[in-house]
């Protein structure tokens, strides 16, 4: 596979947020889900583009 270092990252960071997110620990869980979002799309753009 070709992508399978940012895969996992990013199922990675997903998981934990939710795992966050389920815990109630978050003050305000739409902000930090607009940065997960966020850092997906950076990581996506990042590690899914071709050379």
């Amino acid at each position: 596979m070709r992508y399978t270092w940012t895969s996992v990252a990013i199922l990675f960071i997903w998981i934990s947020a939710s795992i966050l997110m389920v815990s109630n620990r978050l003050t305000d869980p739409e902000i930090f889900f607009f940065f997960v979002m966020a850092i997906t799309v950076i990581l996506a753009y990042i590690g899914f583009r071709s050379k």
